[in-house]
């Protein structure tokens, strides 16, 4: 009767988190997945925050420690996700102090529908473009704008990538923005 004896197993598992390993490829499928769930939940009115957020390669910091990251290029992205506060000015109108004060608003002479000269106050500086599907015309110059709510499709897009990647469900939603 033959019989097999197994004496003693030695597991190098260095190997797993570095070079082309197990795990680092594992993060590599995880954050091109949740990269690409950001860009499906992400805001869709230009197209250029969908269009920049891109995975990075995964990294190894340390010893059994692998990370991933997506980024966004798009420069409002921090105020998508966190959203805004109303009312929104530019900066040349925040110069002057605001709608309010006296160096936003000039008094050019108009023509009323009778023909005669009046003076009218208009806005001087910082005009802001409120942009939507409801306004009328669709582009406008207006003194401020209204902030907007935030929305934090990145949650989203984990939420969506924890239910095809069991492993990470119970993992909170990273918080370095």
């Amino acid at each position: 009767m033959a019989s097999a004896r197994l004496v003693s197993v030695t597991i190098i598992d260095d190997r797993m988190y570095h070079g082309n390993g197990i795990v680092i490829r594992w993060v590599g499928i995880v954050t091109r997945a949740f990269a690409r769930n950001a860009r499906h939940h992400a805001p869709r009115r230009t197209g250029r925050l969908k269009a920049g957020i891109l995975p990075g390669t995964p990294r190894n910091p340390g010893r059994k420690i692998v990370r991933g990251s997506i980024a966004s290029s798009a420069p409002y992205s921090l105020y998508v996700l966190k959203g805004t506060h109303g009312p929104i000015m530019s900066s040349a109108l925040w110069a002057v102090g605001g709608p309010n004060s006296p160096g936003a608003w000039k008094m050019i002479p108009r023509r009323d529908l009778k023909g005669k000269v009046r003076m009218v106050r208009v806005p001087n500086k910082g005009m802001t473009m409120a942009v939507g599907r409801n306004l009328y015309p669709p582009q406008r110059a207006m003194m401020t704008v209204s902030g907007q709510r935030a929305n934090n499709f990145l949650l989203k897009a984990w939420v969506t990538t924890g239910a095809a990647h069991p492993a990470i469900r119970g993992i909170a939603f990273p918080l370095d923005l």
